[in-house]
C-alpha cells in the first residue's frame, strides 16, 4: 500500500498495479508532474501513466496475464502541469480495482488526457473522481458516468507547501467523497480502517469524505481566497469604522448629560 506520500516529476507515471496482487493499492497522495514520458524518445515503448492498472506478471520465468484482488486507488489528488500528457489506463485481465475520490486538475491545455478502460475480465468500481476542466480530458463512459467536473478550487499557487493542494474554504470537493468502508470492505479487504488523511487532519468519520487528499472538514483556516480576503477585510474596515462611530457617540452623550 502507498500512502502519504508526494510524487513528483517521474517520468513513468505516479499508480501502477501489475497481476496477481491482493489488496494492492494507492491511497492519500498527491502527485505532481508525474508521467512525462513520450512514446519513442529515448527509446520510450509508450507514453507515461498517471494510472496503469495491468495484468502482467511473471511465473516460473513466464510472461503471463494475472488477475489482482482487491486493487484500489481512493482519494488522492493529481496535478497535471502545462505540457504534460500522460494516460489513464486499466488493462483487460487486470481483476478487481476500486477507483474513488480522487481529484485529477490538469493546466496542459495543449493536450488532451486520454483513458483506456479493457473491462474484459475486470470489475471496476468507479464513483465520485473530479476531473477539471472537463474539455482536456477524453474519459471512457466508466469513469466518465458517476465522475465530478466542476473546479475543485486546490491552492495551487503558493509557496507554502503546507497549504499547496489543499482545497480552498468554497471548494465543491468537501464532502462529495463516497463512503470507502462501506464501498471496499468484505472478506478480502479487512485494513481499509484509516486515522489520517496526506496533511495529518485526523478522521472522525467516513460518512462525508470530500474528494482528494483533503479531508479536513472545513479547509485551512488561515488561507483564504484572494477575493474573499479583499471582501472581509472591506467588512473588517467597516465594523471599525461603526465602532469608532459608536465609540464617539457614547463619549459625546456622557459629555452632554454632564
Amino acid at each position: 500500500m502507498v500512502q502519504y506520500n508526494m510524487s513528483r516529476n517521474n517520468e513513468g507515471g505516479f499508480i501502477q498495479i501489475l497481476g496477481n496482487n491482493i489488496n494492492s493499492g494507492y491511497r492519500f497522495n498527491v502527485s505532481h508532474g508525474d508521467g512525462s514520458r513520450i512514446l519513442g524518445i529515448n527509446g520510450a515503448t509508450q507514453n507515461g501513466r498517471l494510472v496503469n492498472i495491468s495484468s502482467h506478471c511473471i511465473k516460473n520465468g513466464i510472461t503471463q496475464n494475472c488477475q489482482s484482488i482487491g486493487n484500489f486507488v481512493y482519494n488522492n489528488t493529481i496535478h497535471i502541469p502545462v505540457g504534460l500528457n500522460p494516460k489513464i489506463h486499466f488493462g483487460s485481465k487486470s481483476g478487481e480495482t476500486f477507483f474513488y475520490n480522487n481529484i485529477f486538475v490538469s493546466e496542459s491545455y495543449s493536450h488532451t488526457i486520454k483513458s483506456t478502460v479493457n473491462e474484459t475480465m475486470n470489475t471496476f468500481k468507479m464513483d465520485s473522481n473530479l476531473f477539471f476542466p472537463q474539455e482536456y480530458f477524453q474519459l471512457q463512459h466508466v469513469i466518465e458516468e458517476n465522475s465530478y467536473f466542476e473546479d475543485p478550487k486546490l491552492i495551487l499557487n503558493t509557496q507554502n507547501e503546507k497549504l499547496k493542494y489543499r482545497l480552498e474554504l468554497d471548494s465543491p470537493a468537501y464532502q462529495m467523497g463516497e463512503n470507502i468502508l462501506e464501498v471496499i470492505r468484505d472478506e478480502h479487504h479487512t485494513f481499509h480502517d484509516i486515522e489520517r488523511d496526506f496533511f495529518k487532519n485526523q478522521f472522525t468519520s467516513f460518512n462525508s469524505l470530500n474528494v482528494g487528499a483533503d479531508n479536513s472538514p472545513i479547509g485551512n483556516l488561515f488561507y483564504l481566497p484572494a477575493t474573499n480576503f479583499f471582501y472581509l477585510s472591506f467588512l473588517f474596515g467597516v465594523l471599525l469604522f461603526l465602532n469608532f462611530r459608536y465609540v464617539r457617540s457614547l463619549k459625546s452623550n456622557s459629555h452632554l448629560s454632564v
